[in-house]
C-alpha cells in the first residue's frame, strides 16, 4: 500500500540533481519520492491543497531533504513555515549542500535543520545517504538525529 512507504519530500531546483536523486531513490524498495522545485510547490503538498489534496497520493512525508541552492531564500522560508506549523513538528528536514562550508548553513541548522548532508556525484554515494536515513525511520521523530555524510 502507498502510505506504508517512507515518504520523502526533496525540495530541490537543480534539474541534474533531481535526475541523480530520482535515479538512487529508485533503487531503493518501500521509499515514495516527492520532488518540488520551489518552497510554494512544497508548501501546497504539506497543506493538501490542489493536485495534492488526495492523502491516498500524497501522504505527508517522513523526512524533508532541502536543497541550500533554491533561489530567493527558499530554504529560510521553508523552514520557517515548518518550525510555525505545528502539523510539521516532527517531520526532520535534512539539508542537501554542495559545500559543507557554504555560508548560511549554521543558520539554517539553528533555525529548525536537523542535519546536513554533502551532496555526492554518483548515485551510489546518494543511495548509501538515503539507506543511512530510511535505518532511523523507526527512531521516534523527537530524537532522530541525521548523521552528516563524510
Amino acid at each position: 500500500m502507498e502510505n506504508e512507504k517512507f515518504h520523502i519530500l526533496a525540495i530541490i531546483y537543480d534539474l541534474d540533481f533531481i535526475t541523480r536523486v530520482r535515479n538512487a531513490f529508485a533503487l531503493e524498495a518501500g521509499v515514495g519520492l516527492y520532488v518540488c522545485r520551489s518552497a510554494e510547490e512544497a508548501k501546497l503538498l504539506l497543506r493538501g491543497i490542489g493536485i495534492y489534496a488526495e492523502r491516498t497520493h500524497y501522504p505527508l512525508p517522513r523526512l524533508i531533504l532541502l536543497d541550500t541552492m533554491t533561489p530567493g531564500g527558499a530554504s529560510h522560508k521553508l523552514l520557517e513555515y515548518l518550525c510555525h506549523n505545528p502539523e510539521f513538528p516532527n517531520v526532520p528536514v535534512v539539508l542537501l549542500a554542495a559545500d559543507p562550508d557554504q555560508p548560511g548553513l549554521q543558520e539554517l541548522l539553528d533555525h529548525g535543520a536537523n542535519g546536513l548532508v554533502v551532496k555526492r556525484d554518483s548515485s551510489g554515494e546518494l543511495l548509501a545517504i538515503v539507506r543511512s536515513i530510511r535505518a532511523m525511520e523507526h527512531v521516534s521523530p523527537v530524537t532522530r538525529i541525521v548523521p552528516t555524510a563524510e
